[in-house]
């Protein structure tokens, strides 16, 4: 039974993903930065989706109807992606790879050692926040009052609706970063992967940093030290390891900013 559930969530998992690289791939970026960031909004917004119409449903509750819905978006995906002309679907992978190795990694570090020095030391603490993540269950105390405890309530009836409380957050925030939780506890069965909404989030807001100092003309190891500065506020780092919004929230303010300077 538990690889059952298991395999569910990396089903579930690789049909938002696939969905997601098809409806990147039709807009053709060139720059990697662009496409890893369209494939985290396309794959948010689908699991946001299923969420909205799961809840109308009364049917929160339900792997089977989140997994057909999936599914579905599969498969107009693909019609899509077809009809259009199958664009490539991991070309600005490609051309970064072939950057990297026209650059080597050798060289970069004998040429920025400081640098590359400060990078993986972030790398190691976000690859700690990681395993804190599985690690360590839900622990403060907005979440256990207000963000899992709502969570909780929606798998046990099944939709959205409000309902008497004294804690009347729980019914006041908007529902979006928590469905993103849902999801995972709704698949996994335990909050073992909650905190990863938080902790992707704080991936993809460091890669659109990156982003924004790219467009803004400076150059590639100004563009890392600005991000990797960003990854260390402590404000950053401590919410990547939690179950609250706030880092998902910020994180979409800096994506909508560096597709406006686009």
């Amino acid at each position: 039974m538990d690889s059952i559930i298991q395999s569910a969530l990396f089903f579930a998992f690789f049909l938002v993903l696939a969905s997601s690289v098809l409806l990147s791939a039709l807009f053709k970026f060139k720059s990697v930065i662009q496409y890893l960031l369209c494939i985290y909004l396309f794959s948010f917004a689908n699991i946001l989706l299923v969420g909205e119409l799961a809840g109308l449903f009364n049917l929160l509750d339900s792997r089977l109807f989140f997994l057909l819905v999936h599914i579905l978006i599969l498969t107009i995906s693909a019609v899509l992606w077809k009809k259009l002309g199958t664009p490539p679907l991991f070309s600005p992978i490609k051309n970064a790879i072939s950057q990297i190795r026209s650059y080597t990694l050798k060289n970069y570090i004998k040429n920025h050692p400081t640098l590359s020095l400060f990078g993986i030391a972030v790398s190691l603490c976000y690859l700690l926040a990681m395993i804190l993540v599985i690690v360590v269950p839900p622990n403060n105390y907005d979440s256990m009052t207000c963000h899992m405890a709502r969570i909780g309530y929606w798998l046990q009836n099944g939709n959205f609706l409000p309902w008497p409380t004294w804690f009347t957050l729980q019914v006041d925030y908007p529902i979006s970063a928590q469905i993103e939780v849902l999801w995972s506890i709704l698949f996994w069965r335990t909050d073992a992967f909650a905190g990863f909404v938080e902790w992707f989030a704080a991936v993809f807001s460091i890669i659109a940093v990156f982003g924004i100092a790219r467009l803004l003309n400076r150059s590639k190891s100004q563009a890392l030290f600005a991000c990797l500065i960003y990854a260390l506020f402590p404000q950053i780092l401590l919410q990547a390891t939690s179950t609250m919004p706030h880092l998902l929230g910020s994180t979409f303010v800096l994506i909508s900013f560096y597709f406006f300077f686009l």
